[in-house]
């Protein structure tokens, strides 16, 4: 793999990089106030990423191979999202896991060295070259295991072994997180994740979940009414 090619490629499509952090921060927005469906839209996204990276990749014969594999990608998550297998539900996904994939999604938002003298959190080549998008794909269905779609976590997760283990011996340590975040999809593919107690009790994920517990508590103190409330009609007695 020619790796001069692959910064090259990713100098020359800053514009296509910015235009997909745009999206992507629309995206988390959108995705913060909805919550509970947030499938398709993950799906529509990264059908949409791997499909730039097939479309900046394919064309230069030293990044051919990657833009061949970003295609089948894309296909996987074109068949996700018109179809969705999986369920992005990460209430019982350990918090730990949560933070540290997190981390992980933010690296590959911010993936440093392909941005010229741009700043990498707007003009990191998410969605122009296959290793940071791949980072932010894989660790999406590491926080979300094991309600995910396999045959696509699999993908993912070999897709990553396969270009990451080269980019650390040829490139440094630019590629350890995705080797790392790849590697770690294996034991959660294998059933080896553990998943958080179905009986803790599940806290507040929303204003609205907080708005609802606040309505639903009963105080002698006066406080915001609810107009979904029934209210008693009370007479008053005269004597």
């Amino acid at each position: 793999m020619d790796y001069s090619a692959v910064r090259e490629v990713a100098l020359d499509a800053l514009p296509l990089a910015g235009l997909h952090h745009l999206a992507l921060f629309t995206l988390l927005i959108i995705v913060w106030i909805r919550r509970r469906s947030i499938e398709r839209l993950m799906a529509a996204y990264f059908t949409l990423a791997f499909t730039t990276v097939a479309y900046t990749l394919t064309p230069h014969a030293g990044t051919r191979v990657w833009g061949v594999a970003s295609a089948a990608l894309a296909c996987l998550w074109l068949s996700e999202a018109v179809r969705t297998r999986g369920s992005y539900d990460l209430a019982r996904s350990p918090r730990t896991r949560l933070v540290v994939m997190g981390a992980f999604g933010a690296f590959a938002v911010a993936y440093p060295g392909f941005s010229g003298g741009l700043p990498s959190f707007m003009f990191s080549p998410l969605g122009t070259t296959l290793p940071p998008t791949l980072i932010a794909a894989t660790a999406l269905l590491n926080a979300a295991s094991p309600g995910t779609y396999r045959a696509l976590h699999w993908s993912l997760a070999v897709a990553g072994l396969v270009v990451g283990i080269p980019g650390l011996a040829f490139e440094g340590w630019i590629h350890a997180p995705l080797v790392v975040v790849s590697a770690y999809a294996v034991p959660l593919l294998l059933g080896k994740g553990r998943l958080r107690d179905a009986t803790e009790p599940a806290r507040p994920a929303s204003v609205e979940h907080i708005r609802d517990r606040m309505y639903a508590r009963r105080t002698f103190l006066p406080g915001p009414s609810d107009p979904r409330r029934r209210r008693r009609s009370g007479r008053i007695r005269r004597r």
